[in-house]
């Protein structure tokens, strides 16, 4: 048996946390526990899936969400409603399924979103909905929300999709293709970026029982209704990518995830090889995965990332080199300007607090690389409203002793217990 050594919580952090707008003040704990275990929120992207699923096939399977990631609850609770107008914050998963699920069904409604997601890209969706028959309008600016559905699809066909900017349109569409008269085949345009996610959608569309044939960049779905319902759940790999950047910042110490496997559905689980350059190991086990910390090498040549099919890696790992001011090569980022932020510009914005410049030319690669340190009581992080930027400035504090994480409340979109975990290792007061 591991030895594992687990302090809780006394009690939940104060419902200030739960306030539209909070910023927090972070200061590591003089002694923190060098055995900890953290329980993890399942994955958002295969909990949603698995709602579209069975949504599709009539299937009511609402499991608890309480805990669970803000996007997974929306999604459901648009899936359950008949309303004329759907409100998604910035959730493009939940929006774009929506769509498409919509479409299908042929429901006049509008979709509709914050400020940011109205900046999202949804032109290859759009366009592909409406080859396929539907009419839909986009309100303000062609290709963007909010947007109006006007009638459904009418019958299958073999389309073209933009594959370059996002994954998400790809397996909304491939998702309602079983129920399309005769079948669709998708032919994919451009350099395919978070493919693990277009791969994740079709295994679970097979274990629900849909008939999909991948040959090179085309995808093919026969016209078969799904055949089981799915509760696929597993731990999220995204989540832990702050406690493996967390640990590759301390000296030593080491973290328990229970029911968190490998060879699972998530190509994010990646990251425990990224991670074995900045001495961070993993233990395999069937009770779940064991990180510890172990004595690194210094590389003399600056690593490189490919992130194109890990997208959301990128903060944790930037992050993590930029805590450590270690020079970097990140390929594969152009579809990160995309997200819930643009990552490239935020990440970029906050690395000079660290000491480091993220050098970006407009292409598809940014290089990290050291400069001048700046004073260590000077850790004012913005979050610019993107959850994954919120965690992985927060999770470089085993180096900054203190910061600072404006707009902190964002977290609750992936994993709304990140801050009762991280009170393990620093207090949390509002600020």
């Amino acid at each position: 048996m591991l030895s594992l050594v687990c302090r809780r919580l006394s009690k939940a952090l104060p419902d200030t946390l739960k306030k539209s707008k909070l910023n927090l003040e972070l200061n590591l704990r003089p002694q923190v526990a060098d055995h900890l275990e953290i329980d993890l929120p399942f994955s958002k992207s295969i909990w949603i899936r698995s709602s579209f699923i069975n949504a599709l096939q009539g299937i009511n399977t609402r499991l608890d969400t309480s805990g669970q990631a803000d996007d997974v609850s929306l999604f459901e609770r648009a899936i359950d409603a008949v309303q004329d107008q759907y409100h998604f914050d910035n959730a493009g998963t939940p929006f774009r399924f929506f769509l498409a699920y919509k479409a299908l069904r042929g429901d006049q409604c509008t979709l509709d979103g914050s400020p940011r997601l109205r900046q999202r890209p949804m032109t290859s969706l759009v366009k592909a909905l409406r080859d396929l028959g539907a009419e839909i309008e986009c309100l303000e600016e062609e290709g963007f929300a909010p947007i109006r559905i006007k009638s459904g699809v009418e019958s299958g066909g073999s389309i073209e999709m933009d594959s370059s900017e996002s994954s998400q349109p790809i397996s909304a569409l491939l998702q309602i293709a079983p129920y399309l008269e005769g079948g669709l085949e998708i032919q994919l345009i451009g350099t395919q970026v978070s493919w693990s996610y277009v791969e994740q959608t079709i295994n679970l569309m097979t274990a629900a029982g849909a008939e999909v044939e991948v040959a090179g960049t085309s995808i093919r779905v026969k016209e078969q209704p799904y055949q089981h319902s799915m509760n696929a759940l597993e731990r999220d790999w995204s989540s832990a990518s702050y406690w493996y950047q967390f640990m590759a910042l301390r000296k030593s110490g080491s973290i328990f995830f229970p029911q968190l496997h490998t060879n699972g559905l998530q190509g994010d689980e990646v990251l425990l090889e990224f991670y074995k350059n900045l001495g961070v190991e993993t233990v395999v086990s069937q009770a779940g995965i064991l990180i510890r910390k172990v004595p690194s090498h210094d590389e003399h040549e600056p690593l490189s990332f490919d992130l194109s099919s890990c997208p959301d890696l990128g903060p944790a790992l930037m992050c993590t080199f930029g805590a450590l001011r270690k020079s970097a090569r990140f390929k594969g980022i152009a579809h990160l300007r995309l997200k819930e932020s643009d990552r490239i510009k935020t990440i970029a914005e906050q690395m000079h607090l660290l000491g480091c410049t993220l050098e970006y030319d407009g292409s598809d690669e940014v290089r990290l690389r050291r400069s001048e340190p700046t004073e260590k009581e000077n850790f004012v992080f913005d979050s610019f409203g993107d959850h994954r930027i919120a965690m992985a400035l927060a999770a470089c504090i085993p180096l900054t002793g203190n910061s600072k994480i404006l707009n902190a409340e964002v977290v609750k979109k992936s994993y709304p217990k990140y801050w009762d975990h991280l009170n393990d290792f620093a207090e949390i007061k509002e600020w």
